[in-house]
C-alpha cells in the first residue's frame, strides 16, 4: 500500500467551524490573530488524545484546519500506545529558522511535540529517548529495542506513512529538532513531502556505471 497523497484544499471557515462542533472537537474561537484564519482553542482531548502544554505555554490556539486535522490522526498516534502530547507551540508567528520564509506556526499548521504519554503510566521524552538514524522503508523500528524508542519511531513513521502531514521533522532531521517533533499540516494546494523516513529524507541509490 501507497501512502495517501491528495492535496489540501481549501475550507470555508464557517464550514470548518461546524465540522469541528459535529465531531465532539472541545473548541472555543479565539480572537483575531496575524496568520490565522480561523482561529480556534482546543479545550479538551480531541478524538481520544490529550494536548498539554509545557513549561507554562498558553493552551492550544492554532487554526480550524489544523484542529480537523488533528481529529484525524489522533487515531493513528492512539494505535502506538499515545493518548497524551505535551507541547510547547502550535500559533507562534515566527518564520523558519536562518530564512525568510514563514513557518508553519506562523499559520498555526503546526505543533512542536517535546513528549509524548499514554495508558499505565507509559512516558517518553523525544530528547532522552529516541534512537537516532534506524530504519527504513518496511522496517521502522530498525533494531530498536527500547520501549520508549520503538514508541516514538512507530508514531513518527505512522504519521508520515499516513500521507495526512505536510512533513514530520523528528531528531533525525536535523539539529534544530533534536527535543522535539514538529507536525506541521498542509498549505491550500500542497502534497506531503514524499521519499522521507522518521524524519529523514531518504537518498535514491545511484545506479551502476553512474
Amino acid at each position: 500500500m501507497r501512502p495517501r497523497r491528495g492535496r489540501a484544499k481549501h475550507l470555508d471557515p464557517s464550514l470548518c467551524l461546524a465540522r469541528l462542533a459535529r465531531l465532539g472537537v472541545p473548541f472555543r474561537r479565539a480572537s483575531p490573530h496575524r496568520g490565522l484564519v480561523t482561529p480556534v482553542v482546543i479545550t479538551g482531548p480531541i478524538n481520544g488524545l490529550k494536548l498539554t502544554p509545557m513549561w507554562g505555554h498558553p493552551p492550544a490556539l492554532m487554526d480550524c484546519g489544523f484542529a480537523l486535522l488533528l481529529h484525524r490522526i489522533a487515531p493513528i498516534i492512539r494505535r502506538v500506545g499515545v493518548d497524551e502530547l505535551r507541547y510547547s507551540a502550535f500559533y507562534s508567528y515566527r518564520y523558519v529558522s536562518g530564512t525568510g520564509r514563514l513557518s508553519r506556526h506562523a499559520n498555526g499548521l503546526a505543533a512542536d511535540i517535546f513528549e509524548v504519554r499514554g495508558p499505565g503510566g507509559f512516558s517518553a521524552n523525544v530528547l532522552k529517548d529516541w534512537v537516532r538514524a534506524r530504519g527504513g522503508p518496511g522496517d521502522c523500528l530498525g533494531g530498536v529495542t527500547d520501549p520508549k524508542g520503538r514508541v516514538l519511531r512507530r508514531m513518527a513513521c505512522a504519521l508520515e506513512y499516513s500521507g495526512l502531514l505536510f512533513q514530520v521533522l523528528t531528531p533525525d532531521s536535523n539539529h534544530q529538532h533534536r527535543n522535539h517533533f514538529h507536525l506541521s499540516g498542509l498549505r491550500v494546494g500542497e502534497r506531503p513531502l514524499q521519499r522521507r523516513y522518521a524524519g529523514r529524507r531518504l537518498r535514491r541509490r545511484r545506479m551502476a556505471g553512474r
